[in-house]
């Protein structure tokens, strides 16, 4: 599946959707983060990873990721899910 087409149907360079999303964050403001895929990529990961969503559904989502990075987006982002895992680990009902 692709996402940026032109409107006839072909696909955008590499180079014409980095512009797209460059501009796209600096009319929205985005100052302190630089717009480019790979960052709506990994944000996309990080936000998917928190709302407690399978990491292998994840990689089938970002297609030719290696279950590799899966995992260092996973990892990254512990400190963060660690309260959410104790709250659902079966674990719990064994340590009141």
């Amino acid at each position: 599946m692709h996402f940026f087409v032109t409107l006839d149907g072909h696909l955008h360079g590499v180079r014409s959707v980095q512009v797209f999303i460059r501009k796209y964050g600096e009319a929205v403001g985005i100052k302190d983060v630089r717009s480019s895929p790979h960052n709506l990529q990994h944000t996309f990961a990080k936000l998917y990873i928190m709302n407690e969503c399978d990491p292998y559904s994840l990689q089938d989502i970002l297609g030719n990721t290696s279950q590799d990075i899966v995992k260092k987006y996973v990892n990254l982002w512990w400190p963060e899910m660690r309260s959410k895992h104790a709250k659902s680990s079966p674990m719990r009902r064994f340590h009141k």
